[in-house]
């Protein structure tokens, strides 16, 4: 087994950005402040979606070159993208079959456009050096 130097990627800080988000919308909830506004409102129902789509990502990578000691492929991510993809259908069914919550499309939505994000939008990567910053 191949033991590859761990290098910060922009899986990380959108992990991280997740957690923030997430920790966002508890504080809302708890403080009953996120009901008020429309803007608020609509944060709270994309945010935990969002958040725990990149917070899964990042922790998926990980498991992956930490414990495992493999290195993260693209081939790996999108493997990782579908199974979170079909995880989050799999809960809006579970929600709607067994909770009698309504099948939530834009949930499923924002799980699959947060998987592109992470690509799409790698944040410091103009400011280190290639050497310093992957993509994935």
């Amino acid at each position: 087994m191949k033991k590859t130097r761990y290098k910060r990627t922009s899986v990380e800080l959108f992990g991280i950005l997740g957690i923030c988000i997430w920790g966002a919308t508890l504080f809302l909830r708890l403080t009953k402040t996120g009901y008020q506004e429309p803007f608020l409102r609509a944060f709270n129902g994309l945010a935990p979606n969002l958040g725990a789509t990149w917070l899964v990502t990042m922790l998926i990578r990980l498991i992956t070159v930490k414990l495992c000691g493999r290195s993260y492929t693209i081939k790996k991510h999108a493997i990782a993208s579908i199974c979170l993809i079909a995880g989050a259908t799999l809960s809006e069914l579970v929600f709607d079959r067994f909770f009698g919550r309504p099948f939530d499309m834009v949930d499923v939505i924002t799980a699959v456009t947060a998987q592109p994000v992470i690509f799409f939008v790698p944040l410091l990567r103009p400011a280190l050096p290639a050497s310093q910053f992957n993509a994935i």
